[in-house]
Protein backbone atom coordinates (compact mmCIF):
# COMPACT_ATOMS: atom_id res chain seq x y z
CA UNK A 1 0.00 0.00 0.00
CA UNK A 2 1.30 3.12 -1.22
CA UNK A 3 1.00 6.95 1.14
CA UNK A 4 -1.39 8.49 0.06
CA UNK A 5 -1.48 12.02 -1.69
CA UNK A 6 -3.84 14.82 -0.06
CA UNK A 7 -5.94 14.53 -3.00
CA UNK A 8 -6.30 11.02 -2.66
CA UNK A 9 -6.71 10.92 0.87
CA UNK A 10 -9.70 14.15 0.57
CA UNK A 11 -11.53 12.48 -2.36
CA UNK A 12 -11.96 9.57 0.03
CA UNK A 13 -13.46 11.81 2.56
CA UNK A 14 -14.92 13.55 1.00
CA UNK A 15 -17.20 10.54 -0.77
CA UNK A 16 -17.64 9.68 2.60
CA UNK A 17 -19.29 12.74 3.55
CA UNK A 18 -21.34 12.30 0.69
CA UNK A 19 -22.45 8.98 1.53
CA UNK A 20 -23.94 10.26 5.25
CA UNK A 21 -27.31 11.60 5.98
CA UNK A 22 -26.74 12.71 9.34
CA UNK A 23 -27.23 16.23 10.61
CA UNK A 24 -23.05 15.93 12.09
CA UNK A 25 -20.62 14.07 10.69
CA UNK A 26 -16.62 13.43 11.51
CA UNK A 27 -14.63 11.49 9.11
CA UNK A 28 -10.46 10.86 10.08
CA UNK A 29 -8.30 9.13 7.68
CA UNK A 30 -5.15 7.91 9.02
CA UNK A 31 -2.21 5.39 8.60
CA UNK A 32 1.17 4.57 8.92
CA UNK A 33 4.31 2.83 8.04
CA UNK A 34 7.15 1.09 10.58
CA UNK A 35 9.99 -1.18 9.66
CA UNK A 36 11.98 -2.96 11.99
CA UNK A 37 15.50 -4.88 12.02
CA UNK A 38 16.50 -7.22 14.04
CA UNK A 39 20.02 -8.02 14.75
CA UNK A 40 21.61 -11.46 16.28
CA UNK A 41 25.79 -11.53 16.47
CA UNK A 42 26.14 -8.45 14.39
CA UNK A 43 24.17 -9.32 11.43
CA UNK A 44 20.60 -8.62 10.38
CA UNK A 45 18.38 -11.79 11.15
CA UNK A 46 15.09 -10.40 10.29
CA UNK A 47 13.65 -7.48 9.13
CA UNK A 48 9.75 -6.48 8.64
CA UNK A 49 7.60 -3.27 7.65
CA UNK A 50 4.07 -2.96 8.24
CA UNK A 51 1.45 -0.43 6.86
CA UNK A 52 -2.07 0.39 8.20
CA UNK A 53 -4.89 3.03 6.73
CA UNK A 54 -7.43 3.72 9.26
CA UNK A 55 -11.12 4.85 8.46
CA UNK A 56 -13.14 6.26 11.66
CA UNK A 57 -16.79 8.07 10.94
CA UNK A 58 -18.55 9.37 13.12
CA UNK A 59 -21.99 10.48 13.07
CA UNK A 60 -24.53 12.58 14.59
CA UNK A 61 -28.19 12.04 14.46
CA UNK A 62 -30.27 14.91 16.77
CA UNK A 63 -28.31 15.40 20.14
CA UNK A 64 -26.28 11.93 20.41
CA UNK A 65 -23.85 11.34 18.00
CA UNK A 66 -23.52 7.11 16.83
CA UNK A 67 -20.51 5.52 16.22
CA UNK A 68 -21.23 2.84 13.26
CA UNK A 69 -20.30 -0.74 14.44
CA UNK A 70 -18.89 -1.84 11.56
CA UNK A 71 -17.25 -0.05 7.95
CA UNK A 72 -18.42 -2.83 6.19
CA UNK A 73 -21.31 -1.74 4.85
CA UNK A 74 -19.17 1.07 3.18
CA UNK A 75 -16.29 -1.07 1.71
CA UNK A 76 -18.43 -1.68 -1.85
CA UNK A 77 -18.70 2.37 -2.17
CA UNK A 78 -14.88 2.62 -1.09
CA UNK A 79 -13.61 0.05 -3.39
CA UNK A 80 -14.80 2.36 -6.20
CA UNK A 81 -12.95 5.41 -5.58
Amino acid sequence: MKILSKEEAKKIIDKVIGFSKADEISVTLSGGRRGNIRYARNTVSTAGESENLSLAVTSGFGKSPVQPPSMSWMMPHLKKL
